[in-house]
């Protein structure tokens, strides 16, 4: 037994409590310009969310900051500078690119270029976005929230695009679909069977 009031950080479940506990979470694979050159920036952020609904529906992704909240992730710095960022739902096929994205590289590197991912221009922001993920939110930038050393990056949501692969009667289809979710620990990811049970 273990309680965060008594026993505090000191968690016998290892690594963070929370994230060993908040699961499954939606990887926000989040793809970006950087300002200027444009280099094409993607990575993945295992906590994404959307934070409001309705008619504007907003989300938000949450990069940590690293040397004590100084540097900020290149999909933070990004979105920042050029107003816009676009969410990518990362699936089954896609899931070794993702994991190609996530590496630490120079701001002048691309990961898409890493992972042999294809680029395609988002509708209605000027954003990148993953060609052959089947969902996406084309985002404009509102605002940044720093909380500790991570940064809740949020977006107002100026477009949805779904592939028609996915749906099935008018709805998006999980089964289709086959989204990766992240799971309680560094190396372990959820997903679907294939049967549905």
């Amino acid at each position: 037994e273990w309680a965060w009031r008594r026993d505090g950080a000191k968690c016998p479940l290892g690594y963070n409590a929370t994230t060993a506990l908040i699961q499954p979470r939606i990887i926000g694979w989040i793809s970006t310009y950087k300002a200027g050159d444009r280099t094409l920036h993607v990575a993945p952020y295992s906590f994404f969310i959307d934070v409001a609904r309705g008619a504007q529906p907003y989300v938000a992704f949450c990069p940590f900051r690293g040397d004590g909240g100084a540097t900020k992730k290149d999909a933070q710095k990004d979105a920042e500078e050029t107003g816009a960022f676009v969410y990518n739902m990362v699936t089954e096929d896609l899931a070794v690119k993702m994991n190609l994205s996530a590496a630490e590289v120079p701001r002048e590197a691309s990961e898409f270029e890493l992972a042999g991912l294809e680029m395609e221009e988002a509708r209605t922001v000027d954003a990148p976005a993953v060609r052959g993920a089947p969902v996406r939110y084309e985002c404009e930038y509102v605002k940044t929230v720093d909380v500790a050393s991570f940064s809740i990056v949020i977006g107002k949501v100026k477009g949805v695009w779904v592939s028609g692969k996915v749906v099935t009667d008018g709805g998006v289809d999980a089964m289709k679909a086959r989204p990766v979710t992240r799971l309680g620990y560094m190396d372990e990811y959820g997903l679907l069977p294939h049967n549905g049970d």
